[in-house]
């Protein structure tokens, strides 16, 4: 890899859960946070756009040929990943959901990389849902509303809205992203 590159991407560890890949973030900021070698062995850095190589900057660059470069400039290693390059399609979203992730960034041919929220890039996020029986309410200090949900014997924290108060002890829909490593829910919210 030519010194000076820069990548965007993201730190992983993929394990399994119910016979199924599951990323695991509390195994990722163990890692982080302790640097024990047993934890940082399962680290994964997964490369989804350059940003600079050699020292050059190439965000205002089209994807594609950001892209192009990508696949040449990072050591093909255990260590390190590429995200694979796909046509957006409802069958790409649901491979890369199935691997584990919580789904995957649609980027428009001809874009330039820019950091943020913008039109030339979608996110694409996983959605799945389940029942579960609300269990209490709260308001926290600023505000937001959380409810103590028990799904499958387990306790569930989602994110909730002042009216679901009216609804304990009966069962709500969660809507959320995927079930992490550890089993909790990422970004529940009663739906």
């Amino acid at each position: 890899m030519p010194s000076g590159s820069t990548f965007d991407g993201e730190l992983v560890v993929v394990t399994e859960r119910d016979g199924k890949p599951a990323q695991d973030f509390a195994a990722v900021t163990r890692a982080v946070f302790t640097r024990r070698a047993a934890a940082t062995e399962r680290l994964r850095f997964v490369a989804f756009d350059l940003l600079a190589v050699d020292g050059e900057d190439v965000r205002a660059r089209r994807w594609e040929d950001r892209d192009a470069r990508l696949r040449e400039t990072p050591p093909l290693c255990e260590r390190i990943r590429l995200a694979e390059s796909q046509p957006a399609t409802l069958a790409a979203h649901e491979a890369i959901v199935a691997l584990g992730f919580e789904g995957m960034v649609l980027k428009r041919l001809g874009s330039a990389y820019r950091p943020g929220r913008h039109r030339a890039w979608i996110k694409r996020k996983a959605r799945f849902t389940a029942s579960a029986a609300l269990r209490s309410v709260h308001q926290d200090r600023d505000g937001r509303w959380h409810a103590l949900c028990e799904l499958d014997g387990r306790r569930v924290h989602a994110l909730a809205g002042a009216r679901t108060a009216e609804r304990v002890g009966k069962l709500v829909e969660l809507v959320y992203s995927r079930v992490d490593a550890d089993g909790s829910l990422r970004e529940a919210r009663v739906a």
